[in-house]
């Protein structure tokens, strides 16, 4: 290398850069993640997966059967599928020292700028170019986060989110962490040069370990006040209600003003088969149902960060997943339930980063479902896949285009559902175009999915006046039966019936009033939480809190 201050990245032409970043951070104490005594030395190999296992028979027969590559690509898309996946270094602007190590990886062979990413601070290098010392140098250098090691795609949602340095911004699924590191430099970076210290972000992830060591660990490099590390499941994150501001009269409906967020996050849990090339493990697994069964999931998680966006917001869903099981149809889902309230957006952001070099192709239109049931393991020989789990087509299971198309009996269909297939809605179709798809060999990456959704439309979770006719997505009470309520869904007050409107349209929620003068099991409830039964109001404000 030929690269003055610093002498280089790692050291081979003269002092490191990495020893005056980290000073700081090497005083002697072992580091997170450390072995006692030695560091993290081992590295694993990349060993791609005989295109003979049941696994890559399966994976070529599926998605060549649901086209999400041209024929005349797909052997590219397979080489590329194979290869190891480059590792990509994000540096961070907001570190004393950043110009100067974003000039030593300019000047520095072994890496290629990231031409699409704002400001040139992302730079590749092929995993072969990464020996011992190199690798050691970058992890010294992410652990002071001087840098953050990412891979090119995962650095697309935080970009289509655009944050600004006054958002308040929900994570749903933070762990590990990167990403929401990248969120608090992008919303420093809006600040036109200030540290975005009006803003706020919400970390939160379902695994207690992850939420409560690992995600504290990673965010608190960010030195940012507004951050909020939470655990709990991503589905049921709660709705935040404020209390009356000091200028608000104290009244309940200004008690009840909930608060809505700027921009949400909402990068599911997925089979992650578009990071082959990281894993290449995942190939030897790899089963045509695995995506179906996180369907549901995915569609849970995505409707409630909907709910909690405010209107003019901005949510990006995003998959590390080829399958449109995962993608395209959880949105057409998620669009089809909130009938026109939210829709797609194809802005100038996602314009900037193509006519920067960044290759995006739009989201698919049509797909196959395949069915849910697991086949039957059978003895083959060692170089050739269970002709069970092959099938005639290589697939290993039937694909269905429509629900009409499944002739099997209904105890069979457990894990199939309408929202899997492609929507027959033409205004939900046509939007699936504004999604974006990243296939390995466009810009040397991993397979990955983004779609930016915006909220056009919230009803208010205010109690309405009894002349206030309730919209078309009011959740309707039905009929109770005598012996569990004295108060009848005709003579309930239509400010309880209308504060469940918007939330209420989760198909796992059931509403129930009870009467306590009968019914033993509300008085229990109401005990406990100290709710007043003799308001209907009272008590659907308590159960929808």
């Amino acid at each position: 290398m030929t690269c003055e201050a610093p002498a280089g990245i790692d050291g081979k032409d003269g002092p490191s850069y990495v020893d005056s970043v980290t000073a700081a951070s090497s005083s002697g104490r072992r580091r997170h993640g450390d072995r006692r005594g030695e560091g993290r030395k081992k590295t694993r190999a990349f060993v791609p997966v005989p295109e003979t296992s049941a696994g890559s028979v399966a994976f070529e027969a599926y998605y060549k059967a649901q086209g999400i590559v041209p024929d005349a690509e797909w052997s590219d898309f397979m080489g590329f599928m194979r290869k190891p996946l480059p590792v990509v270094v994000r540096v961070n602007a907001r570190r004393a020292g950043w110009e100067e190590l974003k000039a030593a990886f300019a000047a520095d062979p072994r890496f290629q700028q990231l031409a699409w990413y704002p400001g040139g601070l992302a730079f590749q290098c092929a995993s072969a170019s990464l020996d011992g010392p190199l690798r050691e140098c970058l992890g010294q250098l992410n652990r002071s986060y001087a840098l953050r090691m990412q891979e090119a795609a995962s650095l697309l949602p935080a970009l289509l989110m655009r944050p600004g340095p006054e958002d308040l911004v929900l994570d749903m699924a933070a762990a590990p962490g990167g990403k929401s590191l990248q969120i608090l430099e992008l919303m420093a970076a809006a600040g036109d040069g200030g540290h975005g210290l009006g803003g706020a972000i919400i970390a939160n992830d379902g695994d207690a370990e992850r939420a409560m060591e690992l995600l504290p660990l990673m965010l608190r490099k960010a030195h940012h006040p507004g951050i909020a590390v939470t655990l709990g499941s991503a589905a049921k994150f709660p709705a935040v209600f404020a209390p009356p501001g000091a200028n608000e009269a104290s009244t309940s409906q200004s008690a009840d003003r909930q608060v809505l967020l700027d921009r949400v996050l909402c990068d599911v849990p997925c089979s992650s088969d578009g990071t082959l090339r990281k894993a290449p493990g995942i190939m030897a697994r790899w089963r045509p149902h695995q995506g179906s069964l996180l369907h549901k999931k995915q569609l849970t998680i995505l409707r409630r960060g909907l709910h909690l966006l405010k209107k003019g917001g901005r949510l990006v869903y995003s998959t590390c997943s080829l399958n449109p099981i995962e993608c395209e149809a959880v949105v057409a889902a998620a669009l089809a339930a909130f009938r026109g309230d939210c829709e797609l957006v194809e802005d100038e952001a996602v314009e900037e980063l193509r006519r920067a070099g960044l290759r995006a192709r739009a989201g698919l239109a049509s797909w196959k479902v395949p069915d849910t049931q697991r086949p039957k393991r059978q003895k083959a020989p060692d170089d050739q896949p269970p002709a069970s789990e092959v099938g005639s087509a290589g697939v290993g299971c039937t694909l269905y285009t429509s629900l009409e198309e499944v002739q099997v009996p209904k105890e069979a269909l457990s894990g199939l559902c309408a929202t899997m297939f492609p929507p027959s809605n033409p205004e939900v179709l046509s939007q699936l175009r504004k999604a974006v798809r990243l296939l390995p060999q466009d810009n040397d990456s991993s397979g990955f999915f983004v779609a930016v959704f915006t909220k056009t439309r919230h009803w208010d979770a205010q109690p309405l006046s009894n002349s206030t006719p309730l919209p078309v997505e009011a959740v309707a009470v039905p009929a109770l039966a005598p012996e569990k309520a004295t108060v009848q869904a005709d003579q309930m007050p239509l400010g309880a019936v209308a504060t469940l409107r918007w939330r209420a349209r989760n198909d796992l929620n059931v509403y129930e009033l009870l009467d306590a003068a009968i019914d033993p099991e509300a008085q229990s409830i109401a005990s406990y939480y100290g709710i007043d039964l003799s308001d209907p109001t009272t008590m659907f404000k308590h159960i929808i809190t």
